[in-house]
């Protein structure tokens, strides 16, 4: 299994083999879909802002989020040689989720991806691994962001 990060025009210009699945992060607010081409295994969309709390409108990668990440990485994981993950520039976002996701499931040393990716988005990567470890509520993690309880942010 190999993990690679993407900034989104790479994404949308990329040809997949057939044995590659992606994680495509976006704004949620964002006014078009990103144009991935035809022929991945499966794809993951997820959609949050590139910030650790919310401000305004702009929404940190919630409990839904990282739950949504972390099925779809245990189901098709196993089923592909190569997961390729996106965001807008790949220097946050989606090296975050390639991080955890190293580390998660066991794919390669998460350190050479963190020397190579070192402004990974701290809140995205502690997120999934809080999920992974121990699957809190919603609301308990909402708490332990600083974000209203009871609100689903999806």
């Amino acid at each position: 299994m190999k993990l690679l990060v993407m900034m989104q025009v790479q994404a949308e210009n990329y040809t997949p083999s057939g044995n590659e699945i992606m994680i495509s992060i976006t704004e949620p607010n964002r006014k078009r879909e990103v144009e991935l081409r035809d022929g991945f295994l499966a794809v993951h969309r997820a959609y949050f802002n590139d910030i650790d709390r919310q401000y305004g409108d702009y929404l940190p990668m919630q409990v839904h989020d990282a739950n949504g990440i972390l099925a779809f990485a245990t189901e098709w994981l196993p089923k592909a040689e190569q997961c390729i993950v996106h965001c807008a520039a790949g220097i946050s976002r989606s090296p975050a989720v390639a991080i955890a996701l190293a580390e998660i499931f066991d794919i390669c040393e998460p350190w050479i991806l963190i020397e190579r990716y070192p402004c990974f988005n701290r809140h995205v990567y502690r997120m999934l691994l809080t999920q992974a470890q121990n699957g809190t509520s919603n609301d308990d993690a909402n708490r332990e962001m600083g974000l209203p309880e009871g609100v689903d942010w999806g």
